[in-house]
């Protein structure tokens, strides 16, 4: 069991294939082990946070339109890792939170949500890692409380 966070490039109201270069490029700086054949990552942090990062496609041929990170533990390294994939990715970060939230790292993403998205999350701006760590801050804590309910 995990919180998930997803991110999602969209253009013109759609689903669309996400600059995946420059997302390379951050996991390629990052200490990673190479994707299983489903197309997960484990990103090791220097706080020794872990995280499965799934992003098929991502060195394939295939469409990469967005991808998953799925987290046990949350930590500053780890939301600055989110931020700069979202920024690089131009792509929409949609928490698995009780807050149904859409989190933009720039106002001018606004414009590219499709319909469903903008009538079913609001859209939250954010301008830093900072910021983007206390939005999921809170969901993470509650996701850690119900899973030690699950457990007892």
């Amino acid at each position: 069991m995990s919180f998930d966070i997803f991110l999602q490039h969209f253009k013109d109201g759609k689903a669309a294939e996400a600059p995946r270069d420059s997302i390379l490029e951050l996991l390629r700086s990052s200490q990673h082990t190479e994707a299983d054949r489903f197309g997960f990552y484990h990103v090791t942090f220097a706080d020794g946070v872990t995280v499965e990062f799934s992003a098929k496609s991502l060195e394939s041929a295939g469409t990469f339109s967005g991808c998953v990170f799925h987290v046990r533990a949350f930590g500053d390294r780890l939301a600055q890792f989110v931020y700069q994939i979202a920024s690089a990715g131009k792509m929409v970060i949609m928490p698995a939170t009780r807050e149904a939230i859409a989190v933009l790292v720039s106002a001018e993403m606004k414009q590219h949500l499709p319909d469903d998205v903008l009538a079913n999350l609001t859209p939250v701006v954010i301008g830093s890692p900072a910021e983007l760590k206390a939005l999921l801050a809170t969901g993470f804590d509650g996701w850690r409380m119900y899973g030690d309910q699950v457990v007892r």
